[in-house]
């Protein structure tokens, strides 16, 4: 991950082509642009055999690029327009790209604020692509759009997001509506060790922000040190309570957030194996809220919460 010192954010986005997922890749184009950001672009396609002289090529016009190997022209044709149109590159009137491991390819650019911006295409299953990538690359953030695999996969956590939400041990951004650096953030902290890691995740996006952060605090709750937090990183933003013990958090949290804003929540500190059995609350909100969601994996120690 990059240093905390730095604030600065490495997120990796993943896309199948289609406009759902395009808005996970526009949503981390918009917070890479506004700031000392960095993206790795990601997308997966269907294994096809390059030849040994296609392994890398170089200075591929923009005549050619039609005819190259999927996933390649897939980066080609949909993402590259998608950032340019975000502001956060110039379309080059040429392309190079080179194998880096087995079966996957890289595109290397540089976007408007001098940063590398890579994309890449892999020719395995998306969610084993991601997880290589991210262990490989050490993101700081993954940015998906929500899953839309069914009823009954979701029920069993086998849709992509959830198995994200599980397993990745990386914060994860769940694009439902678009996130712009002007979107509210609302941060759900009701005092306890997984709501504490919510705030390491926020801590790297607040460079990026143009926006009021509001916390979503439990009834009773001294917000002493939360208002300390905000005024310490100059943040507007209120200060808001729910009941406690509730029988539904997950329901009640998503009531108290509104449209177009983005919830951080901090990951559940129960077992995997628990989790499976029994779901937790940030999956629950995930599952069921329509607004985007912002999934801390950070650990409560590295958050400084506490330290106005």
């Amino acid at each position: 991950m990059t240093e905390n010192k730095n604030l600065s954010c490495f997120f990796l986005s993943y896309t199948d082509g289609s406009p759902e997922t395009a808005e996970a890749v526009r949503s981390a184009a918009r917070l890479v642009k506004a700031g000392k950001g960095k993206l790795d672009v990601l997308t997966v396609t269907d294994p096809l055999p390059f030849k040994d002289e296609q392994a890398r090529r170089n200075d591929i016009p923009v005549t050619e690029w039609q005819s190259l190997p999927a996933g390649l022209n897939k980066l080609a044709q949909s993402v590259l327009p998608l950032l340019a149109e975000e502001g956060l590159i110039t379309i080059p009137e040429t392309l190079s790209f080179k194998e880096e491991t087995s079966n996957r390819y890289s595109i290397r650019l540089t976007d408007v604020n001098g940063q590398p911006l890579r994309l890449w295409v892999d020719y395995i299953g998306s969610y084993d692509a991601i997880t290589r990538l991210n262990e490989e690359a050490d993101h700081d953030m993954v940015v998906v759009s929500a899953s839309s695999s069914g009823l009954l996969g979701r029920l069993l956590g086998k849709d992509l997001t959830s198995q994200l939400a599980l397993n990745l041990p990386t914060s994860l951004l769940v694009v439902k509506e678009p996130v712009h650096p002007t979107t509210p953030f609302v941060l759900c902290s009701d005092g306890s060790e997984s709501s504490r890691r919510a705030f390491g995740a926020l801590r790297r996006l607040v460079p990026l922000l143009k926006s009021n952060i509001h916390i979503l605090v439990n009834e009773g709750q001294d917000p002493s040190t939360l208002h300390a937090w905000l005024e310490k990183r100059k943040l507007a933003g209120n200060i808001m309570t729910m009941p406690a013990d509730l029988e539904d958090p997950a329901g009640e949290i998503i009531s108290m957030v509104h449209p177009g804003q983005v919830l951080v929540l901090g990951a559940s500190m129960r077992s995997t194996l628990a989790k499976k059995m029994h779901g937790s609350v940030p999956q629950e909100v995930i599952k069921r809220g329509t607004f985007s969601v912002l999934l801390s994996k950070e650990l409560p120690e590295m958050s400084e919460d506490e330290k106005a």
